[in-house]
């Protein structure tokens, strides 16, 4: 029991204090309020936060077996360890993207009659470009990101060849 004296004095205040600034930083990333270092601050001391969980738990280990030993308390640390896990799944959220993000891939996805006018860019051009770059396309209509999965290429490169061509 002695060697965790030393954390005594720190380990519940560590925990406020970094929950304090954990919860903060979240809900003003949840409405976009977040301004100069609040996302990094937030990725910090969300470790220094976990650290100080360690150390609490550690800390106070008879208490916490205590709160586990009852219903409420396993089915709260399931719950938020499923949360956890699914945390980790993966779902397309493109419409939460910025502009900066979703205006190349509208430009990837729009048909070639209108993406070309938005590069600055005719058919009878974007066709000589094809054949500079050896590229080939087909049906005639087809969109950019169709484009660049018939010729192999990353959609950026793609982007990148039309935009650098003398206008």
């Amino acid at each position: 029991m002695s060697e965790r004296k030393p954390f005594k004095a720190i380990a519940t205040p560590l925990v406020i204090a970094t929950s304090v600034v954990t919860v903060l930083t979240g809900i003003l990333m949840f409405f976009d309020l977040d301004r100069g270092l609040n996302r990094l601050a937030h990725e910090r001391i969300s470790i220094v936060f976990a650290i100080a969980i360690v150390l609490h738990v550690w800390r106070n280990w008879p208490g916490f077996l205590r709160v586990l030993s009852n219903h409420t308390g396993k089915s709260l640390l399931v719950l938020g360890l499923l949360v956890a896990l699914l945390s980790f799944v993966h779902i397309d959220q493109k419409s939460n993207e910025p502009a900066f993000i979703k205006a190349p891939h509208a430009i990837l996805d729009a048909p070639l009659s209108k993406a070309l006018p938005v590069l600055g860019l005719d058919q009878a051009s974007f066709q000589q470009l094809l054949a500079i770059h050896k590229l080939s396309i087909s049906p005639q209509d087809a969109t950019l990101r169709e484009v660049t999965l018939e010729n192999k290429m990353h959609p950026l490169h793609l982007i990148d060849v039309l935009l650098k061509q003398p206008r």
